[in-house]
């Protein structure tokens, strides 16, 4: 349907396991592409992920939401 290696490649990296959940990643991925700010996005979430696998610290995949302020952050 006209995507790119680069799409599919970030999609199956998710290992979808139902075809309409592959399709709907699809054109999410292909639709972020086309937005103007996806380049500097993608460079921030690039170094975000760097500076995790550096570090030791382990991470909890719970939030403490007594420390989340603003009303983005809720």
């Amino acid at each position: 349907e006209g995507y790119t290696v680069d799409t599919i490649q970030a999609v199956l990296a998710r290992r979808p396991t139902r075809p309409a959940d592959f399709d709907a990643r699809m054109k999410a991925v292909s639709h972020f592409r086309t937005l103007d700010a996806a380049a500097s996005l993608a460079a921030a979430n690039k170094r975000v992920s760097n500076i995790l696998a550096k570090s030791d610290e382990v991470l909890s995949d719970r939030v403490n939401a007594s420390t989340l302020k603003e009303p983005e952050e809720i």
